[in-house]
Order: C-alpha cells, then sequence, then structure tokens
C-alpha cells in the first residue's frame, strides 16, 4: 500500500462566522488503494484535532483524471464511539450528509451547497470535467446536533473518517481535494464539543489511483538450474490488493496466469544460459511492472555400460555394444583398440600376437561436449597345443612304417600342424602321420622329436625312439680303440695284455639290458688271467659287477679249455636306486680282461685263444631290461657237450628265450720283438757292460728298472734271454751275459749256429740258516755255481750288510724295502768268478732282532749261465705255517713250491687240474723251516702234463692252504 502525505493549504478558508472558536491547526492524512474494474475505493481521512469535534462539513473537489469518470456512488463511515478501529469498516452511521455542489466553470467560486445523494447530478454525463471545472461535493457529519462526537487525538494512522467510493465499470484517475480551486469561498463548518465554531481548517490533496500496478515483485530462484528433459520451475510473487496476472514477456517456458508459477521443459538444443521476462499486472490492466531471472540449462549426465570381452584368438571378431545414455545424442565414439561406429558397435580383429588380456578404453563424447569412458579387458585366449609322445617303434631295414602322431585339433578346435624337429634323414612327417623306411645298413636306435602347432602357440617337443631288433654281436677289443676291430690283441711275452669285450652299438635290443653273464674260456698255456673290471663303456649307474674264475659248466671231457673267467652285470638291483635311463644299454667295451702273457720264447709269433663257451642255458646270454627274456647265442660261441638249445628255447610262464647273440673268437698275440738278444738297454750295442749293470739293477729292484714304455720294455724283456734257454728275466742269463763280457762265452746270434742252453739239466740245493747275529746261506751242487738270485720276506729284525763267503771274483748286491730283502750273487765283470761243486758257504747277512725271515724265491745259475733246478730251500726261525707261490711261475720245465713248517710235522702236497683231478701228490715230514717240493710238470704216471692252469694244495697238521700256477710249453 502507498501512503501519501496531504499538501497543505497554506491559505486560511473563510470560517463562517458564528459564534464558533478558533480551533488549531489540524493535519489530515489520507490512505488509498488501486482498484480493478468495478472495485471500490476505500479513502480513509484521519483527522489530528485537538478538541472533540460535534459537527464536519468536508468539501471534496473530484478532477478529471485519465478517462475519469463518477463514482457509481459514494458513502462515508463515521463510527459512533470514535475513532475507527483497525479490525474492520464501521456500520454506516445516520448523520451522514453528503451534498452535491455546484461546478465553477473557471474554478473561482463555489456555488450554493444543495443537497443530493449523487455525486453526478452536474449534467456531465457521469464523466468528470476537466480539472478546470472540478464537480465539489460536501461531506457533513452531525453537523448541528453530534449524537456521536469525534474524540480529540491523532489516531496513530488509524482513519477517522472512511469514504468507499464504487468506481463502476470505468477505470480512471481521481483527485481529492480538501480545498476548492478559491480557498476563500470554501466552507468548512466544524463545532466543538462546546458549540464553538473552528474558524480555520487546514485542507489537503491527495492523488488516488483507483488500479495501481502490483508491486514487491520476486522470484523464488536466481538462477534457476534446468536439465535437459526435466521440467524446471520458477515462483514469481507481487504484492496487490486485487488478483494479480502474470505474463510472459520475453524468454523460454510458461507462466501459469494466476498462480505466477513458471515451468519449462528444455531439450538439448537449449543447453545454454536464458533470460525469462514475467510482468505481473492486475486483472485487465495492460503493461505494467516486470521481473526477469537467468535459467542456465545443462544437459543430463551420461551414462556408459561396457564389459569385458574373452574371445579366442583366430575366431570371430571380439565384439560388443558400447550402452550409453544421458547427454545430447548424437554420441562420438573412439576406442583405444579395434574400431567403433557412430552406434557404439565396437569390434576388434585379434590374432595370435594379442593372447593374454589388454585393456580398452572407449571414450565417448555427446552433442552438449560431455564426455565419458568405460574401460574393459579384451581377453584373448588360446589352449596350448600338446604332444603325446607314441610308444617306440621298432623299424627294421626296409619295412616302411606309418605312426599316427596325434589328433588333428586339440582343445578349443585349432587346427595343428606337425613339425619334425629332429630325427634321421628318412623320416618325414605327412600331416599328422610320422612315415619312413630305415635303409640298408643304418642300424642304430634314432631319436625323433616333433612339435605341435595350432598356428598361434607351438608344443614342448615330444621325443620317442625308433629302435632296431638286430642280434647282438658280441666280440672282443683291444681296449684301446673302442671299435670292435682288434679282436686280436697283439703284445710281446712277458708281459700283460689287455682284452676287453666290446658290443656292437649298432645291434642288440634297443630297448634296454638288464644283464648279462658272459663265460669267457682261454688257452692257460700261454696266458694268466689277472683280474677283470668295469669297462670305459659300461654306463657308470650298472649297480653289480663280479667276476669268478675255475671251472664252469658241463663235463666237457677232453676238449675243456683250459682257463674260464665268469662275467656278470645287472643294471638294476631293484634297491630303491633307480639307474639313468642311459645305463640299460649295453655297448662298446663293457668288460676288460688283463692277462699275463707267457714270456716263454716258444710262445712268440702264436696266438693264445681268448673268446666264449658255454656249457648250459645261463652261459653267454643277455637279460632284457624287465628280466621277462633271455637273449641265447646264436653263433660264434664254442658249446659243450651238456649244452641243449632245444632245453633253453622251452618256455615257461613268463619267461621266452631267443638265439638273439654273434658272438666272435679272440685272441692274445705274441708278437716278435726286435731280435736285440742280450741289448738290454736297448742302445744298439748288445752284451755290453750297461746291459749288464740295468740287468742286475732288475733283479734288485724289479721290473721298474726297465723302460716304463711298454713296447720298448717288451723289447728288454725280449732281449733278456742271452743265454737262449727259452726263459725271460733269470739270472742265469745275467750270468751268461757277464761271461760273454769277459769273452769267456760267446753271444748266440742264431739258433742254428749256437744251441740252446738246456735249463734245469743240474740242481742245487740252498739252505738258509740265522745264527748268532747272521742270515747264512749254503749250498751244495754238482757244478759251479755262477750266481744267484734270492728274494727274502722278512719281519721284525733288520737287515744289514751281505758278504760273499765262498768262491773268488763273486760280488753281492742287496736292497731291502718294505719288508722284502733282495740278494744278487754276479761274478766280477773284470776277473769273473764262481763258486766251486759241492757244498759250501755262500753268503752271509747281518740281522738284528726277533722276528722271521723266509726264502720266497730264489733263482741259481751254473758258472756257464744255465738255469739250476732248486733241490731244496728252508725257512729260518717260522713263526707260522705257508704255502709261497712256486718260482717260477709260469714255468716250463719245473717249479718251485716252498712250503713253511713252524712245527715238525707231515705233510703232503697235491696238484690238482681245473676240473679237480688229482695230478700228483708229494708227502714228508719235516723239521721247522721251509721245504721246497719241486714239480717238473709230470703227472702221477711220469708222462708230461698239457700246458694250462694247476692248482696246488698244502696239509700240515691243521694248516691248509691252496694256490694256483701255470704250466707254460
Amino acid at each position: 500500500m502507498k501512503r501519501f502525505a496531504l499538501v497543505t493549504c497554506l491559505a486560511a478558508c473563510l470560517v463562517f462566522a458564528l459564534g464558533l472558536t478558533a480551533l488549531a491547526q489540524n493535519s489530515v492524512t489520507v490512505e488509498s488503494a488501486a482498484v480493478g474494474v468495478g472495485g471500490n475505493v476505500t479513502v480513509g481521512i484521519t483527522l489530528v484535532n485537538a478538541d472533540q469535534l460535534n459537527g464536519l462539513y468536508i468539501p471534496i473537489v473530484f478532477k478529471a483524471g485519465t478517462n475519469g469518470a463518477y463514482p457509481a456512488s459514494i458513502a462515508g463511515y463515521w463510527n459512533a464511539a470514535g475513532r475507527l478501529p483497525n479490525s474492520s469498516f464501521p456500520t454506516p452511521l445516520s448523520g451522514l450528509i453528503l451534498f452535491n455542489a455546484y461546478d465553477l466553470a473557471d474554478g473561482s467560486l463555489c456555488g450554493p451547497l444543495a443537497f443530493a445523494t449523487l455525486i453526478n447530478g452536474d449534467g456531465n454525463g457521469g464523466v468528470i470535467p476537466t480539472p478546470s471545472d472540478p464537480d465539489l461535493i460536501l461531506f457533513a457529519r452531525n453537523s448541528v446536533f453530534p449524537a456521536s462526537p469525534l474524540p480529540a487525538g491523532t489516531d496513530g494512522g488509524t482513519p477517522s473518517i472512511l469514504i468507499d467510493m464504487n468506481v463502476g465499470t470505468t477505470v480512471g484517475d481521481y483527485v481529492i481535494d480538501t480545498a476548492c480551486a478559491d480557498p476563500a469561498n470554501h466552507l468548512l463548518f466544524v463545532r466543538t464539543a462546546g458549540g464553538g465554531a473552528i474558524p480555520a481548517f487546514t485542507s489537503g490533496l491527495i492523488e488516488v489511483l483507483p488500479n495501481p500496478c502490483p508491486t514487491n515483485l520476486a522470484v523464488a530462484s536466481d538462477p534457476v538450474a534446468a536439465t535437459v528433459g526435466s521440467q524446471a520451475s520458477n515462483q514469481v510473487s507481487a504484492t496487490d490488493a486485487d488478483p494479480i496476472e502474470y505474463y510472459l514477456v520475453s524468454g523460454p517456458g510458461a507462466v501459469d496466469l494466476n498462480s505466477g508459477m513458471w515451468t519449462w521443459t528444455p531439450t538439448c538444443g537449449d543447453v545454454g544460459s536464458h533470460v525469462v521476462e514475467v510482468e505481473a499486472t492486475d486483472k485487465g490492466q495492460g503493461a505494467c511492472n516486470t521481473i526477469s531471472f537467468t535459467v542456465n540449462v545443462t544437459p543430463t549426465p551420461l551414462q556408459i555400460s561396457c564389459s569385458n570381452v574373452t574371445v579366442g584368438w583366430n575366431g570371430a571378431d571380439a565384439a560388443q555394444t558400447i550402452g550409453v545414455t544421458g547427454g545430447c545424442p548424437p554420441y562420438s565414439y573412439t576406442a583405444s583398440a579395434g574400431a567403433i561406429d557412430g552406434s557404439g558397435n565396437w569390434s576388434y580383429n585379434q590374432d595370435c600376437g594379442d593372447l593374454g588380456t589388454q585393456a580398452v578404453v572407449i571414450d565417448v563424447t555427446d552433442d552438449a561436449g560431455q564426455g565419458i569412458s568405460c574401460t574393459f579387458n579384451l581377453v584373448v585366449t588360446n589352449t596350448a597345443p600338446t604332444c603325446s609322445a607314441p610308444a617306440d617303434l621298432t623299424a627294421p631295414t626296409g619295412v616302411p612304417f606309418d605312426i599316427d602322431l596325434g589328433p588333428a585339433s586339440q582343445g578349443d578346435g585349432d587346427a595343428l600342424t606337425y613339425n619334425l624337429v629332429s630325427g634321421p634323414a628318412w623320416v618325414s612327417i605327412a600331416g599328422t602321420h610320422l612315415v619312413g623306411t630305415r635303409p640298408a645298413g643304418e642300424d642304430q636306435a634314432e631319436v625323433v622329436c616333433f612339435e605341435v602347432t595350432d598356428g598361434c602357440e607351438t608344443s614342448a617337443q615330444c621325443c620317442f625312439n625308433i629302435l632296431f631288433e638286430s642280434p647282438f654281436y658280441v666280440c672282443f677289443d683291444d681296449g684301446d680303440s673302442g671299435n670292435g676291430q682288434d679282436e686280436y690283441v697283439h703284445t710281446f711275452g712277458g708281459q700283460n695284455a689287455t682284452i676287453c669285450v666290446w658290443v656292437d652299438p649298432s645291434t642288440g635290443s634297443s630297448a634296454g639290458v638288464g644283464g648279462f653273464d658272459f663265460l669267457i674260456c682261454y688257452d692257460q698255456s700261454g696266458l694268466t688271467f689277472q683280474n677283470a673290471y668295469r669297462g670305459p663303456d659300461l654306463h657308470p649307474d650298472w649297480e653289480y659287477f663280479t667276476w669268478r674264475t675255475g671251472m664252469f659248466g658241463g663235463n666237457c671231457g677232453g676238449g675243456c679249455p683250459d682257463g674260464f673267467v665268469r662275467l656278470v652285470g645287472i643294471t638294476d638291483m631293484n634297491n630303491g636306486i633307480t639307474p639313468a635311463p642311459g645305463a640299460f644299454a649295453l655297448a662298446g667295451n663293457v668288460v676288460c680282461l688283463d692277462f699275463f702273457v707267457t714270456g716263454d720264447q716258444e710262445f712268440t709269433g702264436s696266438c693264445l685263444h681268448v673268446g666264449f663257451c658255454s656249457y648250459d642255458c645261463g652261459d653267454n646270454v643277455i637279460s632284457s631290461k624287465d628280466g621277462t627274456k633271455l637273449f641265447l647265442p646264436n653263433s660264434g660261441v664254442s658249446y659243450g657237450v651238456d649244452y641243449d638249445v632245444e632245453f633253453c628255447l622251452e618256455g615257461k610262464p613268463g619267461y621266452e628265450a631267443e638265439p638273439f647273440i654273434d658272438f666272435c673268437q679272440g685272441a692274445i698275440c705274441i708278437d716278435e720283438p726286435p731280435d736285440d738278444r742280450g741289448d738290454i738297454n736297448v742302445n744298439g750295442i748288445p752284451n755290453e757292460i750297461g746291459d749288464a749293470v740295468l740287468y742286475s739293477q732288475y733283479f734288485i729292484y724289479g721290473i721298474g728298472a726297465f723302460d716304463s714304455d711298454p713296447g720298448i720294455r717288451a723289447v728288454q724283456i725280449f732281449a733278456s734271454d742271452v743265454n737262449n734257454d727259452g726263459l725271460t728275466l733269470t739270472v742265469a742269463d745275467l750270468i751268461y751275459l757277464i761271461r760273454i763280457i769277459t769273452g769267456d762265452e760267446q753271444p748266440f746270434p742264431d739258433d742254428n749256429i749256437n744251441p740252446k742252453v738246456s735249463p734245469y739239466a743240474n740242481q742245487v740245493t740252498v739252505i738258509s740258516d740265522v745264527k748268532n747275529g747272521a742270515l747264512t746261506v749254503r749250498t751244495n751242487s754238482s757244478v759251479e755255481l755262477g750266481g744267484a738270485l734270492l728274494v727274502y720276506r722278512y719281519s721284525g729284525v733288520e737287515v744289514g750288510n751281505a758278504t760273499v763267503t765262498a768262491g773268488e771274483g763273486l760280488k753281492v748286491k742287496t736292497n731291502a724295502s718294505n719288508g722284502e730283502l733282495r740278494v744278487l750273487v754276479y761274478p766280477d765283470m773284470n776277473t769273473g768268478g764262481k763258486v766251486q761243486a759241492g757244498s759250501n758257504d755262500l753268503l752271509s747277512i747281518n740281522v738284528e732282532g726277533e722276528g722271521t725271515i723266509e726264502l720266497t724265491e730264489s733263482q741259481f745259475a751254473d758258472a756257464n749261465g744255465a738255469v739250476l733246478s732248486v733241490a731244496a730251500a728252508a725257512k729260518i726261525v717260522p713263526q707260522s705255517y705257508a704255502l709261497h707261490q712256486n718260482f717260477p711261475n709260469p714255468f716250463n720245465a719245473g717249479t718251485v713250491i716252498p712250503v713253511t713248517l713252524k712245527d715238525a710235522s707231515d705233510w703232503s702236497l697235491t696238484i690238482y687240474n681245473v676240473a679237480g683231478q688229482v695230478v700228483k701228490t708229494f708227502t714228508g715230514h719235516d723239521e721247522p723251516g721251509t721245504v721246497n717240493v719241486q714239480w717238473d710238470g709230470t703227472g702221477a704216471n711220469g708222462a708230461t702234463v698239457a700246458s694250462g692252469m694247476y692248482f696246488y694244495r698244502v696239509n700240515a697238521n691243521d694248516f691248509t692252504a691252496t694256490k694256483k700256477m701255470l704250466l707254460l710249453k
């Protein structure tokens, strides 16, 4: 509501002179309200009076405004109780009088008063004249007889009088003026309570707007946040007494006419800021006040959905549709991998290089510039191919084979390709098959490896064996070449020779070997078995190997070879330790045997048999890996009379036998070294002093005195037979060499010129005794003695110097080491010397301490350099019984077997052949000491026995012992 102060009229109004007293100046306040068509204008007039008023006349002038018209009616309200209350209009009171005045054409005079009830009775047709022709009415209350006086007071803003004007249907402007154009002619009657008249009244001017614009325009929000697709609203409000109408002046949306609620649902094209202007008016009024606010339109948020994609590397393209909602289409898509179209259809052409997981990022932008991303995993899978090795294949020569290696597809359905990685040149892969034909001459086990690929990944290699089944070929080798081409081993007499059992690697069952049992037979006349040991090609994981000597097999009668060695090996002993796979092969030099080769020159140029002999089903066989099959000799074996191959082949449950081994026979050949007889030191000059010195060193220090090279040593040994008796390394050869050097004898250049010296034609008896701190040696011979070699084994004593006590021109050398005393008696190389025939004290050796000295070997030569038989020998101070090795050994014409007796005893010594048959028996009774039993190689019937291995056993009191010896011819 508007409040206007009255404009005070400065001119004094004319006051009737009816005895009225003067009234203090009053102030009038008028409050007006805008009204609409057909409404009322209620004007409140507040009088500020110091005294109670009992009568009142108020002149009101209507002046024309815009389209102004007279009110349809006018009424006044007066509260009998005094001041009007704020809460309501009072009831119209009696005594209210409305006078209609006349118009003043020039506005200078107020016409005479006339009572009327209408204010438009001036003939102007209801239209208010121009301001220059105002209309005047007088408003009077209780002018003469007040029934309800107006109390004095300022009212505090509460109207004292209400004038209600009905403006009808015409809207216009009104001016209510309490002063006329000519204030001097204004009539204002005021009567106080005391009856006095108020001579003067201050008038005021009020402009009344019957229908003003609404005020206090406001909006609920500014700015308004709006989202595309969602209705936005804003409440517009204003203040007015009359109903208000709201109109959209500019901007989007719509406003409710009556409520002022603005609403709008924006679309994507509306994104941005907009200004909305709304006008608030009274009903029916034209342009009025407006208010503006801003609307900010944003798009709806984008939403996106995607999911992980799993696809095989060689299948259909990976694909999915990216789900996008919200925002403002159309959408723009980009992908970090693959392709995507405008509809969000993503695809990826994967290959093997994409195996695994990779993150794919999809970026989406809408037409409003919003962006959103979605990340998913592209998982490219493949089932890696695997291969499966077939069982080992046996492929004989010339037989085509075709093996299916596996399926054509695997796992995820990929087609598989098989590739040969390694194998012989005669195999190839056709599709999923391995095909080939073993060519002639190709007889080895082959390893074939292949792999499988699905075009993306490759399997691990699978391998299997192509085996070749051919009979084992077992022969001999010299141990050096290892190629099985040396079944005849060549050596020189008088030294060791090695011959190995060789299995051809290109033969046999490549399925594996579980063990072997070989029976070796050899010629004992010139070979003495020393040892057997694993060959260099026998796999170290073989868990068992042993050898045995003696007679094995059945009754072979007189056809038996002289010597036997059984060789037994087992790959796996089933002891929880598994050998390496390669251990089950049997190839190369698997076992080696050492033989001592006779030094008898009669054997020079001969080959001594070494081979395989079978007497029952267990001889010379090879077992399969699992032990269920026995491979028997097929050829090349010397069979005994009891061997029955048909019996060996009889099938047994779980047992199978098959002739599947070809053997060959070997030999050790004794080559003839260069004929350098007497050239012991191999300097090209035979029978010189250096030869004698070196030869004497041999007797004192053993074979180590000769050259370490086996070939040179063989020449030296061959050259040591100076006396041409067929025996090497004898003291008789040294005596004969010294006699050649001193000029007493001539060398033997040729067997046809100088006949051989006959060994053992004469005999010497040797007696050793210890007395008074000295070892004395006595001899008794029928011929002159030229020298001797004596070997003692001692214990518990210290050995001193040796002195020759018999003969002239003899010298002595000794060497005591490791309990062995070697004594050499030989002629002076300058003067010569000898011991006369008969009984003589040969030498004396100082000894100290309590112990034993035992003569273990003795050689004697006569003065002409011939080997003598030693008839007897004695042990000195024996502490125990003992059987000693015969000497010489091997022997030809004769040998001596020493037996030590601790006590006076009856004794017997029996000689056996390898078949266990008694050959000859010696008996006797002797005092404590050493008994030397001499055997000349004849049997009980006096006939010379065959060459070979023999055993001799001694029995004396409770003592029994056995040794072996070798007779060579």
